[in-house]
């Protein structure tokens, strides 16, 4: 369920929203009861910052230029007795897909949807209902 703060932030369970109107930006942040903070920053024409801040302030990120992305697509990984929803970034001229959120799989609905139409309306310039 959304609980909007103000104007340009809204929470849906664990995630956090940043609406940036000025720079034609987006902000999705997502905690782990661990206190891992992973976050995904997409900006109109410059493309999408993928960040992981652990406990004690260590950060890794990752830049991905706009032309360089391919696609932003959801997924199911299986495993035994379960399917996971993850979302990833395709990058061309890369084997491998950027998985945004990794290691705390949000639920589907509403989390994963919600950022995935942003990213994708961000990015792409295409807006979801």
């Amino acid at each position: 369920m959304k609980s909007h703060v103000d104007e340009t932030t809204y929470s849906i369970e664990s995630m956090t929203c940043h609406i940036l109107p000025g720079m034609n930006a987006r902000e999705y942040r997502l905690k782990s009861p661990s206190s891992i903070l992973k976050s995904i920053l997409a900006i109109r024409d410059i493309g999408i910052q993928v960040k992981t801040t652990y406990w004690g302030g260590y950060t890794v990120s990752r830049f991905i230029n706009r032309l360089k992305i391919e696609d932003i697509i959801i997924n199911e990984g299986i495993s035994f007795w379960q399917i996971k929803s993850y979302m990833a970034i395709l990058v061309k001229d890369e084997a491998k897909m950027i998985v945004v959120f990794e290691h705390l799989l949000p639920r589907l609905r509403p989390v994963l949807l919600d950022v995935y139409k942003g990213t994708r309306d961000i990015i792409f310039n295409r807006q979801y209902k």
